[in-house]
């Protein structure tokens, strides 16, 4: 397809999108917005409404529940004054008890739209329950078992003891709701007689039942309203739309000549550029191409021009940093070869021994690495192990840890104070240091027969003590600092006893470090889950596992170097199959 024709098909592209973004964006933003605006205050002016009538509903009906209430209780105390009438023995309370008529006037439901919201009961001037629907508990003790958890209930009581008529609220235990509402009493004096008829009810099951038909009234109007102001402002989008599709087809038309016009003239100079590209093709020579056209045109045909002369010299400059990058890359090959050649061979006699099994491994996050370990026999009953881990990365930090290597096997050797040891390396490393570089390392000797290890820690993490039944001690941190940072008159020594079945696991900050392409890390807590999980493996397998996992974790990326070394302590029988 030619430059023009491109040109057009995008103006037209372009008119489309507009058209579509336009209709969009008045249907999204604008009808949408002023939709969910009414939308939002029609549901806040009804919200608001609701509230008011409910409110004004708690109020009246609360006043209509008090004076139901009073009406209620005077009833029933003419009732209980009828019913007492003429009778002698008003002082005998279980004769009067016995009698159910007495009972059923005494006792009665108070219903309001057909649910019972309170109840009557007997009282005498002294607060002692007469007759009430709790024989076991009120009408045995009286009204005075409430005078410390219900003090305002027995303040209402102890009045009518002295007032013909008492009322107020107090706030009592609902048993089927098990929380505090406030119950409204009323205590009114039997008419010539020693008696008071005490009615209780919840006040707000009297105004509950308005509440929620004003609430489903207010969700009814709701829906109603939306779908209306839905309708309404729908229908104004859609002429909104129809306006936008008349624009978008009046400027398709207007600019379709425009487009073609300026399609042909900028086309023109870049066809006259092609030619002179494609003759670089055909010649190997670059031409001169035709500065006309449009200002970047003409800016395009000059940088054109000037590829001539520029492109022998940066091919030239390209064939001498291919040469130079082949040499360090293959240099940095050599190192990486001549540094793992450093570290222990799996085969090392020192690993064949029934006392102990003893595996290690480094995963390099480049093709020179800043970690190592080291593991050597300094006589037929100690073992010196080591990890350490260099600063920096490349080329420098896989010489210092040749350097670093090479200096902990001389004087680890001649040596068997592993904190001695760590000074000396340190006092020649600190000599020889020009860039500043530091080591951190975990050095310690072995004894093969007593498990017994001696160690030193010049800035490095803590080493793990792995016990048979999945208990996991951190060790060996003795708060040295790196060595290379400077002068340390004496690294200080710890000791650890390893017992038969167990492991001690040492390793860099490569394995709890170990990062997710999203940032998140490894972690010493998962790192001892997995260990728990592994920890019945030889150290060969255990090793092999953790690798897998932690380059699993990263995604099959290793972003910084990985060691690990595991020792451990036998019976005294041949090593397991790993």
């Amino acid at each position: 397809m030619t430059i023009r024709c491109r040109l057009l098909l995008s103006y037209v592209g372009l008119v489309i999108i507009f058209t579509i973004g336009l209709v969009f964006i008045v249907d999204r933003f604008a009808i949408d917005r002023l939709t969910g605006a009414v939308i939002k205050e029609t549901d806040q002016s009804l919200d608001r409404l609701a509230a008011a009538n409910t409110e004004t509903a708690r109020e009246i009906l609360t006043r209509y529940g008090e004076e139901l209430v009073a009406a209620h209780a005077r009833a029933v105390a003419n009732e209980a004054a009828r019913a007492l009438s003429g009778r002698t023995d008003l002082d005998d309370y279980p004769s009067l008890r016995r009698d159910g008529k007495l009972r059923r006037v005494a006792i009665q439901d108070i219903v309001v739209r057909g649910s019972i919201v309170g109840y009557t009961c007997l009282i005498d001037l002294k607060g002692n329950s007469v007759i009430h629907s709790q024989r076991e508990l009120v009408e045995q003790r009286g009204y005075r078992i409430y005078r410390e958890s219900y003090p305002t209930l027995w303040n209402l009581v102890e009045r009518s003891f002295t007032e013909p008529r008492v009322s107020g609220y107090y706030r009592f235990l609902d048993k089927e709701t098990s929380r505090a509402r406030d119950k409204y009493m009323v205590i009114e004096r039997v008419p010539g007689h020693p008696f008071s008829i005490a009615a209780m009810v919840f006040i707000d099951d009297f105004f509950q039942a308005m509440a929620e038909e004003v609430s489903a009234a207010t969700r009814r109007e709701k829906v109603g309203a939306k779908v209306q102001v839905e309708g309404a402002i729908g229908r104004s989008g859609e002429a909104v739309k129809s306006l936008g599709l008349l624009l978008a087809a009046t400027l398709l038309l207007a600019g379709s000549a425009f487009a073609l016009w300026f399609a042909h003239s900028l086309s023109k100079p870049i066809i006259r550029l092609r030619d002179a590209v494609a003759g670089v093709g055909r010649g190997g020579l670059l031409l001169p191409a035709p500065q006309e056209g449009p200002v970047e045109t003409r800016d395009l045909a000059r940088a054109f021009n000037r590829l001539g002369s520029d492109l022998a010299g940066y091919v030239e400059h390209l064939k001498i940093e291919t040469r130079a990058r082949e040499a360090m890359e293959s240099e940095i090959r050599l190192a990486g070869e001549v540094q793992r050649s450093l570290l222990p061979r799996p085969d090392a006699p020192c690993l064949v021994r029934p006392e102990y099994t003893l595996h290690a491994a480094l995963k390099p996050a480049h093709e020179c690495s800043g970690d190592f370990y080291d593991f050597f026999p300094v006589d037929e009953e100690t073992l010196a192990i080591a990890v350490g881990d260099v600063s920096g990365k490349g080329m420098p930090a896989a010489l210092f840890t040749a350097m670093t290597l090479t200096l902990l096997r001389s004087h680890g050797a001649q040596d068997r104070d592993p904190g001695r040891v760590l000074r000396m390396v340190n006092e020649a490393i600190r000599r020889e240091n020009e860039a500043g570089m530091f080591v951190t390392i975990f050095f310690g000797y072995y004894s093969v027969a007593t498990g017994r290890l001696v160690y030193a820690n010049a800035g490095h993490h803590a080493a793990l003590l792995l016990r048979p039944d999945g208990g996991i001690i951190p060790f060996g941190l003795l708060r040295d600092p790196a060595a290379g940072f400077g002068e340390v008159p004496l690294f200080h020594k710890g000791e650890a006893r390893i017992a038969p079945g167990e492991k001690i696991f040492l390793y860099t900050d490569g394995v709890d470090e170990a990062q997710r392409p999203d940032g998140e890390l490894f972690g010493s807590g998962r790192l001892q889950e997995l260990l728990r999980e592994l920890n019945n493996l030889a150290p060969a397998a255990l090793t092999h596992d953790l690798l897998d996992t932690l380059v699993s974790f990263q995604n099959g990326s290793v972003y910084d170097d990985i060691t690990l070394l595991i020792l451990e302590r036998r019976h005294g029988e041949k090593p397991r199959r790993n």
